[in-house]
């Protein structure tokens, strides 16, 4: 994944984001920027399947080396995707603050060892779900040193009990990359055919309405009562 910030406002004054899809799994997306200047915020995404080895080779290669050949490399994969690609490249090269990164997954056994302790992403990554799960994770850490003060340990592992099974349970597969990032021409169209369907039939807000009232709901974790102390 490679994250840049033109210099143009691409989205021309548009507050919302936008996704593009080309065969590949090449993924262009672009959102708006508060800067004053009137500036987008890219990210130029390369979904790749299990099986394909060499681009993974390629993209990784490419971050190891830096910014200049991660950033030709771009230029190659993504010349004749379409859409707004070719001004997101431009726009690429007029960055002054382009970087590049693999788009990856902490799944860590642990997420304490002595007296270092793994929070949040750094312990449990979980896309669409990484901001609360940091803040649940940030409010047993600090309640269970409140609750066993002057024995670290047993907070650290009281900590790692009420969150490592949970986060575990919420990461699940990359599944969801690969269905919404099709590879070939056909899966795009298949799946902007069911989007298009479940919103245009409002499918989507009838099921959030639904699914509660029979019993489905998120995961949750069973959030200790901490005592704090007075303001």
């Amino acid at each position: 994944m490679s994250h840049i910030s033109p210099s143009r406002a691409t989205l021309q004054g548009g507050r919302l984001a936008k996704w593009y899809n080309a065969t590949g799994g090449r993924v262009v997306f672009l959102r708006p920027d508060p800067d004053p200047a009137g500036r987008t915020r890219g990210n130029l995404m390369n979904v790749t399947t299990s099986g394909d080895v060499e681009t993974k080779e390629r993209l990784n290669r490419a971050v190891r080396e830096g910014n200049e050949s991660y950033m030709k490399l771009m230029e190659e994969m993504f010349g004749d995707a379409g859409w707004l690609a070719p001004e997101v490249l431009q726009g690429m090269r007029e960055s002054d603050d382009f970087y590049c990164s693999l788009f990856g997954q902490v799944r860590s056994p642990k997420i304490h060892d002595g007296r270092v302790v793994l929070l949040g992403d750094a312990g449990y990554a979980t896309p669409g779900f990484g901001t609360s799960l940091a803040i649940i994770g940030g409010y047993v850490l600090a309640g269970e040193l409140l609750s066993h003060p002057g024995d670290v340990k047993m907070a650290l592992e009281r900590y790692a009990k009420i969150m490592l099974p949970f986060a575990k349970d919420s990461q699940g597969g990359d599944n969801a990359m690969q269905l919404v990032n099709p590879q070939t021409l056909w899966g795009i169209r298949i799946r902007n055919t069911i989007l298009g369907f479940v919103t245009s039939t409002k499918l989507d807000r009838l099921a959030m309405a639904v699914t509660p009232a029979l019993g489905f709901t998120g995961k949750k974790v069973r959030m200790p009562d901490y005592q704090w102390p007075p303001k």
